[in-house]
């Protein structure tokens, strides 16, 4: 399945970015390097917490 804004990206590389880019500016993940991600102290917390997160 293809995404509608793009026809070289799939709606699953999509979605994943988009997480990608919302874990990271609430905190939850880091960069690292290029295309290389670590979950924080913070979103080890969200995890053991059972917390929920939203937009």
């Amino acid at each position: 399945m293809w995404s509608s804004t793009s026809s070289k990206q799939t709606v699953f590389y999509n979605r994943v970015g988009w997480a990608r880019t919302h874990l990271t500016r609430a905190g939850l993940l880091e960069m690292t390097s290029r295309s290389y991600y670590r979950i924080t102290e913070r979103g080890k917390q969200v995890l053991a917490g059972n917390q929920s997160i939203t937009n």
